[in-house]
């Protein structure tokens, strides 16, 4: 009983992996690709970051727990702006949240 005990408390530090809160898809209407030549940041109070495109879809970012406000810009498209993310997380990392974002044509 004791040893279910020890393993349930556990006091080993967490191991902190590379991680990124906030992973957005950024489409067209038709659904196509559209991460290229576009910019996105996300913003939590007076704090900006600029995510991390990895590729033609999606953009990475944000290391830290809260609630955070996300605009894509793309030349030709319309401001996109989704409000409310939350991110969740401890000190070992944050949960991913994935953010679907389409860009409307001006």
């Amino acid at each position: 009983m004791s040893a279910s005990l020890l393993a349930a408390c556990s006091t080993e530090p967490c191991i902190l992996l590379p991680s990124h809160g906030i992973e957005a898809e950024v489409r067209t209407l038709g659904g196509v690709p559209a991460a290229d030549g576009a910019t996105a940041q996300a913003h939590r109070g007076d704090d900006t970051e600029v995510l991390q495109r990895r590729d033609d879809l999606v953009f990475t970012g944000v290391h830290e727990p809260g609630t955070y406000r996300l605009t894509v810009t793309k030349p030709g498209y319309h401001l996109a702006e989704i409000e409310g993310i939350r991110v969740t997380g401890d000190a070992c990392g944050v949960e991913t949240t994935n953010v679907p974002v389409t860009l409307l044509p001006e």
